[in-house]
């Protein structure tokens, strides 16, 4: 007896369903707050969408740098490392054996005040 979906179509509505939210995601992920700023409750911030113009030719083209962001006044600074799945590869400021002197040194500052 044949399935009702073939595994082929399954795959491309999946793949279809999974781009169309991830396009939806990013597109509320963009849009600036109600007083103007941008949404910095997701991370990394998403890199504006380009407002240049790509022609055929340089000529027909229209150059936009992106715009840095800067952290609002007075914010700590932050620093996010996402390890997945290291296993025995573990840095040692977490009591693993790769040697990482650097992230040692900020975790002693941290936790000495």
């Amino acid at each position: 007896m044949k399935p009702f979906i073939s595994p082929k179509l399954l795959f491309i509505l999946a793949v279809f369903l999974f781009s169309r939210n991830q396009s939806q995601k990013t597109d509320s992920v963009t849009e600036k707050t109600d007083s103007g700023e941008l949404d910095r409750t997701i991370l990394p911030i998403p890199e504006p969408p380009f407002g240049g113009k790509i022609g055929e030719t340089y000529k027909d083209s229209k150059e936009e740098w992106p715009k840095l962001v800067t952290p609002p006044q007075g914010v700590p600074n932050v620093i996010i490392i996402l390890l997945d799945d290291v296993g025995f590869g573990q840095v040692s400021t977490f009591g693993g054996p790769v040697p990482t002197p650097e992230l040692d040194k900020l975790a002693d500052k941290r936790f000495k005040i």
